[in-house]
């Protein structure tokens, strides 16, 4: 047998080798980048050790709208609400028309955290109650300071987030720049 030829049973080796070995390059990055991925229509934050695919909430009508009527927040799932530069203030955020309770996590311009609420659902709109009077008794949740992002997750998150070391002044991971430039 000349050098360099091989027999069927070596060949058929050799290819099974190549394909598993390029089954497993291509494969791989997929893998470490599970979670990490972005779902199409959601924005991708990772606080602590938990990853949450969130919807935007980056107009006036949809921050105003924010969770209200949802009977139910994915326990990876939320809404990001950012506001513009010229929006960049302290905000009080309130549970209109919600019906789970929600929690809320302010985030400034570096992405710290600097103040988060466990939010609990209010008595809802009474009959005859007019949109004013019921604005007007709504529970206020303060940021404390001016922030242009904050971030609404299931209820029992912040609990679940303090375990995992959650404190003010932690930086949350996401593209940031993205996120603010989606504010209108």
């Amino acid at each position: 047998m000349a050098a360099g030829t091989l027999t069927p049973w070596q060949r058929t080796a050799h290819a099974m080798l190549l394909t598993a070995l390029t089954f497993v390059v291509a494969c791989v990055p997929l893998a470490a980048s599970g979670c990490d991925e972005e779902v199409e229509g959601r924005f991708r934050v990772k606080i602590c050790k938990e990853t949450y695919q969130l919807e935007v909430a980056a107009t006036p009508d949809k921050r105003l709208k924010g969770l209200g009527d949802r009977e139910r927040i994915d326990p990876d799932g939320g809404m990001v609400f950012v506001f513009t530069d010229l929006d960049h203030d302290v905000k009080e955020f309130v549970m209109r028309d919600c019906l789970t309770d929600i929690d809320i996590l302010y985030v400034d311009d570096s992405g710290r955290v600097v103040k988060w609420h466990e939010m609990k659902i209010e008595t809802p709109r009474g009959e005859g109650e007019t949109d004013l009077d019921y604005e007007r008794r709504l529970r206020r949740y303060s940021s404390v300071f001016p922030v242009r992002i904050a971030i609404e997750l299931a209820p029992g998150s912040i609990g679940k987030l303090k375990t995992q070391g959650l404190r003010e002044g932690l930086k949350i991971d996401c593209d940031l720049d993205r996120l603010k430039a989606l504010a209108e």
